[in-house]
């Protein structure tokens, strides 16, 4: 098998041939005789284009050890959003403390824990913009980046709105401790309610309310957005009246 290439003077693009897949899919370089270092013009021409490396087959080798090293960091990068997903929708108490202690060390003020929690929360999303821009070809991050970024922010919102009755959380929490149990109402967009019962004889004074319910399976980043619902309203008091 050999390189193939096609150019237009100025721009040379090489793909392998055989491989399956559209032609962008296949096209792994591009060498630009304008906007790129002459250095690095000729070092790449050499590599996959000089008669004694297409002759001995090193070229072609070195073009699928690139594709392979491409397709590599494209794998890693979409699995390490899935990785930092399931370390911020439940925020580990070793990282709340971190970031919590870390802010106080540098202002002087120790954030409380439903603040920490909700910035480690949003981050979920701008990571996950910054790493779906990593995992694109470098050909074609500077054009197709920013609709990336669009599409998936139109798709999923950073996270589910959750209300606390008692409102704040510690005191939620010291509620929650002495019935063992709460009520979750789940507002969906499409104006329904729903009211199920929390049953939280597991929590302990240590345990993170918004954490827990974040991580449950419905209501995590994604999950929630697919199944249409808006909003979530926790309370400790059952209310008045149930919903269709």
């Amino acid at each position: 098998m050999k390189l193939a290439a096609l150019t237009n003077g100025r721009t040379w693009w090489l793909y392998l041939p055989l491989q399956s897949g559209s032609w962008e899919h296949r096209r792994f370089l591009t060498i630009d005789l304008e906007s790129q270092e002459p250095e690095i013009v000729e070092q790449r021409f050499m590599e996959y284009l000089s008669q004694e490396k297409v002759i001995s087959g090193r070229a072609v080798s070195a073009a699928e050890d690139l594709v392979q090293s491409q397709q590599r960091a494209e794998v890693t990068s979409k699995t390490m959003v899935q990785a930092w997903n399931q370390i911020v929708e439940t925020p580990d108490e070793i990282l709340v403390d971190l970031i919590s202690e870390t802010t106080e060390r540098i202002c002087g003020f120790k954030p409380e824990r439903e603040l920490a929690e909700q910035f480690l929360l949003r981050r979920v999303g701008a990571m996950d913009d910054e790493l779906e821009e990593s995992s694109l070809p470098v050909h074609s991050r500077e054009t197709n980046a920013p609709s990336a970024r669009r599409s998936r922010r139109e798709r999923q919102g950073f996270t589910l709105p959750i209300t606390l009755d008692p409102e704040n959380a510690a005191d939620f929490l010291s509620a929650l401790l002495r019935t063992n149990e709460a009520w979750l109402e789940v507002s969906y967009s499409d104006g329904r309610k729903e009211i199920r019962r929390w049953d939280a004889s597991l929590m302990r004074p240590s345990s993170s309310v918004m954490g827990n319910l974040r991580s449950r399976p419905e209501f995590r980043a994604g999950t929630w957005q697919n199944n249409g619902v808006a909003s979530l309203r926790v309370s400790i008091e059952r209310p008045a009246s149930d919903y269709a």
